[in-house]
């Protein structure tokens, strides 16, 4: 009884932190650290959430307990077919509606030029929608694109469903989850978005459902040498669709050895090849075949934004003149662009070159500013991530350029849509985040609220003593906190997250839901 309630205990104070510095950093650009009210207001956020933690999980786990088996009985490639079905069906209003698709984020621009910058598996994708739509003599690349990414995705949801099914999955559950896939907006729009997140999300749904696999039959999964070869198919497309990936599996590694026993050494000799593989083709390979690197200030957010803030905070009475020079040599020789939310302005003048040519000295610099002024650094880093774990956020951001999903701001006949009156509410709805006005289905929608999901999980699988499921959790960590490293807090950096989390719900509650015989 202790235990679990010092579990609680302890995320009823990581909840209150990040209720009051998210509050404060969204309304006020700052956190007051030492303030007497904020440390009350954490005190008084922590009872709340106790009790709250309390109060909720002993309903969950009841109300879950109460539902009736009902046995799904149907055969498998026949249920995924008629998963796949209803999935495109209900996303068919979607995509009339924002036809030809939506070309946004990086994809246009992927389009121009083949570099590293974007992951080239999926430019090359781009590349060849773009001459299968000259060789139909279709009006726009987005047709075939579209139609493709939202099958492969749809086709992953419906195998998804399919595994639940077969893992034996109360049908209630798996009719929640299939509402949840046809009727949640942002899913049919991802997949109408030129976008890598979407194809990386779905390659994210097959690496966890390999996990469960494993959890779920122990080390016999990986004795099957068609097991082993499926799972380097879905890590290779894990890493080749985000660089975040790699990391990814990289985490994942000895917790798969530790899992797989006397397969261990297969097992890490796979995936340390694939994690090998993918440096030499993202290394020496793009040299030999000339694809043009991406500039290594990407990487770097978390450098570029502590240093600009403490330039903007501290320039006029604090630093000396040797670091006003040594921090405008890093940025063009000007003074850094600072936006508080989103990386980019600042990173767009950083000079990743100067910086490492010189990284000792710079990081000398790096860190004694950052022990001179350590609330400076930590609202530098809380404001680039807060929307990544605040549950409250409200969007769009008035700071800077920053929307819930960037839906095309054109006119419903400008884009070519065959559904206008969709298209009226779904721009509404990203561009002017209309899902605020709506108390309590907001949380839906609301980025940071997957964070918070996914640790209550975590605390549950412990008060449990089911560590075996932790392996689950491990890639799921393993992003956020990449994520957490990205340019700025968005709903399609967090996607990859949020469609894993009907496999993690599952899991844990997996006494509930699960039909026994």
């Amino acid at each position: 009884m202790k235990r679990k309630q010092g579990i609680i205990l302890f995320l009823a104070i990581i909840y209150a932190f990040c209720i009051v510095y998210g509050n404060d950093i969204m309304k006020y650009d700052t956190v007051a650290y030492m303030n007497g009210k904020t440390w009350g207001r954490i005190f008084i956020w922590t009872i709340i959430m106790y009790f709250s933690a309390n109060l909720c999980r002993f309903p969950i786990s009841g109300i879950l307990g109460t539902i009736v088996n009902i046995e799904v009985k149907i055969k498998t490639s026949h249920y995924f077919l008629l998963m796949w079905g209803i999935i495109l069906l209900g996303w068919l209003p979607v995509y009339l509606a924002c036809y030809p698709g939506l070309g946004i984020y990086d994809g246009p621009c992927q389009l121009v030029e083949i570099t590293t910058h974007h992951p080239l598996v999926h430019t090359l994708f781009i590349h060849g929608m773009n001459m299968l739509a000259q060789g139909l003599g279709w009006k726009s690349w987005l047709i075939p694109y579209t139609i493709i990414q939202m099958g492969v995705l749809s086709a992953v949801f419906a195998y998804l469903l399919t595994c639940l099914k077969n893992w034996g999955f109360n049908l209630i559950y798996l009719c929640v989850v299939l509402g949840w896939i046809v009727f949640f907006p942002m899913n049919p729009l991802m997949a109408a978005a030129t976008t890598k997140d979407t194809l990386f999300a779905a390659s994210f749904i097959l690496v966890l459902c390999e996990l469960v696999k494993v959890i779920r039959g122990g080390c016999i999964h990986w004795r099957n040498w068609f097991h082993c070869c499926y799972f380097v198919i879905v890590c290779c497309l894990l890493c080749l669709l985000r660089n975040n990936g790699v990391y990814v599996l990289i985490a994942m590694i000895p917790f798969l050895m530790y899992y797989a026993k006397k397969y261990y050494k297969r097992i890490g000799l796979i995936c340390m090849a694939i994690v090998a593989g993918y440096y030499i083709y993202t290394g020496p390979l793009m040299d030999v075949v000339q694809i043009p690197k991406g500039d290594s200030r990407e990487a770097m957010t978390m450098i570029v934004q502590p240093l600009a803030r403490t330039y903007k905070e501290k320039v006029k009475n604090s630093l000396s003149q040797e670091e006003k020079e040594m921090i405008q040599r890093l940025f063009g020789n000007n003074a850094p662009w600072y936006e508080s939310h989103i990386s980019d302005a600042a990173k767009c003048q950083f000079d990743s070159k100067e910086f490492l040519d010189n990284i000792s000295k710079y990081m000398k610099l790096y860190i004694d500013l950052g022990m001179r002024y350590p609330d400076v650094y930590l609202n530098a880093v809380l404001a680039n991530t807060y929307g990544n774990w605040y549950p409250h956020e409200i969007l769009p951001d008035s700071t800077c350029y920053r929307m819930y999903f960037e839906f095309p701001e054109v006119t419903a006949e400008e884009h070519g849509s065959k559904f206008p009156r969709l298209y009226n509410f779904l721009q509404k709805l990203c561009r002017e985040s209309t899902y605020l006005r709506v108390p309590f289905l907001y949380l839906v929608f609301c980025t940071g609220i997957v964070f918070w999901i996914i640790l209550f999980l975590l605390a549950e699988v412990i008060i449990r003593r089911q560590y075996h499921k932790i392996l689950l959790f491990i890639p799921f960590g393993a992003l956020f906190l990449t994520i957490l490293l990205g340019p700025v807090a968005l709903l399609r950096y967090t996607y990859p997250l949020m469609v894993g989390i009907p496999i993690l719900f599952g899991t844990t509650y997996e006494d509930e839901l699960v039909k026994r015989v």
